[in-house]
């Protein structure tokens, strides 16, 4: 059975929704997050956070929490290779940031759902999919932080940058 048009917009609003929740939810435990906005590209990562102590997160946002072997593969493998080619400047001077000791920050990759009770869930994706074991090589991720104040919304930086 195929899915008429209205049908799909509905789905894509819905999973916009809680791309939404999981940004701000974000936001309030102090991570800066930006939102991939129709993230069908090859890396499928709906969200990226930068935590208040360096974590870097790449997020699939599944409201029922289930994720294709493929995608969950392919997130996993994005995140990887992201965390031998995302440099970290640790100093902070007058004059701006100092790359005085580059290290490369390991990244996270999440799986966020909602539990049955509709709270937002977070699990780290620790190694490829097993095949007829869908959770092994997953585990729960903690992501709150008492952390504040959080950083910037970075949605509001992004609105204005598409004015201009």
């Amino acid at each position: 059975m195929t899915m008429t048009a209205g049908e799909a917009r509905g789905k894509y609003r819905k999973g916009t929704a809680f791309e939404r929740k999981i940004r701000d939810s974000l936001h309030s435990a102090g991570y800066a997050v930006a939102r991939g906005a129709g993230s069908k590209g090859t890396s499928k990562a709906d969200l990226v956070a930068f935590g208040p102590h360096g974590q870097i997160l790449i997020i699939q946002a599944k409201t029922d929490g289930r994720i294709s072997a493929d995608e969950w593969n392919r997130l996993y493998d994005v995140a990887l290779y992201s965390a031998r080619v995302i440099p970290v400047a640790y100093r902070i001077g007058a004059e701006g940031v100092e790359v005085k000791n580059m290290t490369f920050q390991p990244v996270t990759a999440i799986i966020a759902y909602k539990d049955a009770r509709g709270r937002l869930l977070m699990d780290e994706i620790t190694g490829h999919r097993v095949t007829r074991k869908p959770h092994k090589n997953r585990r729960p991720y903690d992501w709150r932080c008492a952390c504040l104040p959080p950083h910037d919304d970075l949605s509001k930086i992004d609105k204005e940058s598409r004015r201009a």
